[in-house]
């Protein structure tokens, strides 16, 4: 790597120091000491609206359109806050697919265009996240699908009868290869940054136990969702590894705060949206749940990171590496045992005027969302 490799190394040998400072000054109750010499940090945050975080306002539009939704609460702007970032360039936008990190991304809902988001790596980014897959897979649009206001026998359960029909094992597939390719082109664009695939947080109930009508998905189509979301964070922990990226989990400290919590409790919203976000996804709570994670890490690697690497260069495979479809077990989930503190009733509903309310603005809510296609 040169000069410019050992220079990257000082660097971040530099911020090691600095966030070490932070956590100790922390843990010992005291305020954070001013240093003499700030890290050069550069960090790239690449996503969909589950990392724009529409509707959790204000949003920025300094890098993206309005209409990406990119709040300034989302967890890349707290990351970066948290790290001491010198430069943040979030690029992530409602509705991006794996392609739009190649390609301008056209027909959001104000008519903006965002730019091709790998064009803002350059060989000096220290840190790279990626929060993709979602829209490729058309999980949102399949949950959409599955909203049921009124139920059996006006409306049948969405779960396909022969589940070897069912297309979104083949989306998840597919997405893999291309998260793969992405990773490494990636990596070759930067190639000393350290790149992290962040996982989807728990938007449904970890039981796979239902709340209809609060979130209208019933009973027996919950299941079905939970799986096929499951499998999906699960491709994006398998593509990270094969592809030198760090995973991190988001999902399993968000168990417990889905969609089918009460305000307060849950992190990602359904179609009661409070506190306010888009429908069927991450609210401010959410956001600043995933930061804390996803700083964590970070700041795990960078005071962890031996001030003096090898100047030798990783060795990526020749061609992407997608990961077989991962094992999931097909059993319906119980609920056994398992604390629902804060949850409504599995059956739907306490007996409350704002349900009612709620209701209402989650049929309107559908409604919109299934003539706009889905994703914000």
């Amino acid at each position: 790597m040169g000069t410019r490799g050992a220079d990257r190394r000082a660097r971040r040998h530099v911020a090691a120091l600095v966030v070490s400072g932070l956590v100790l000054a922390l843990v010992a109750g005291g305020r954070p000491a001013a240093t003499a010499q700030e890290p050069d940090l550069v960090y790239v945050a690449l996503g969909d609206s589950f990392t724009s975080g529409p509707l959790v306002l204000p949003h920025d539009s300094s890098r993206v359109p309005e209409d990406c939704g990119q709040s300034i609460f989302n967890y890349p702007h707290l990351v970066a806050a948290s790290l001491g970032v010198t430069e943040l360039r979030d690029v992530s936008c409602g509705s991006a697919q794996i392609r739009h990190f190649y390609e301008p991304q056209t027909g959001l809902p104000l008519g903006g265009v965002n730019d091709p988001q790998l064009d803002v790596l350059t060989p000096d980014v220290d840190i790279v996240t990626v929060g993709i897959s979602g829209n490729d897979v058309g999980f949102v649009s399949l949950a959409l699908g599955c909203i049921r206001l009124v139920g059996p026998p006006v409306e049948e359960p969405c779960r396909p009868d022969d589940l070897a029909d069912d297309p979104i094992p083949a989306r998840t597939a597919a997405a893999a290869i291309d998260l793969a390719a992405a990773l490494q082109d990636i990596q070759e664009r930067a190639p000393d940054a350290a790149v992290y695939v962040v996982s989807y947080p728990a938007s449904l109930p970890d039981t796979g136990v239902a709340c209809w009508p609060y979130v209208p998905i019933l009973p027996e189509d919950m299941p079905y969702l939970l799986q096929r979301y499951q499998e999906m964070n699960a491709m994006l922990e398998q593509v990270a590894a094969a592809n030198g990226a760090t995973y991190i989990d988001i999902y399993t400290p968000s168990i417990g705060h889905d969609a089918c919590q009460l305000p307060g409790i849950a992190w990602v919203n359904g179609f009661v949206v409070v506190p306010p976000s888009y429908p069927a996804h991450p609210n401010q709570l959410g956001l600043a749940a995933s930061a804390r994670v996803v700083a964590s890490t970070i700041a795990a690697d960078l005071v962890g990171a031996p001030s003096d690497p090898p100047d030798a260069a990783p060795v990526l495979p020749a061609t992407p590496v997608a990961p077989a479809a991962p094992a999931v077990d097909r059993s319906p989930p119980t609920a056994a045992s398992v604390d629902r503190t804060g949850a409504l009733p599995a059956t739907g509903g306490a007996s409350r005027p704002a349900l009612a309310v709620a209701l209402l603005l989650g049929a309107a809510a559908v409604a919109r969302l299934r003539r706009a296609g889905g994703t914000p």
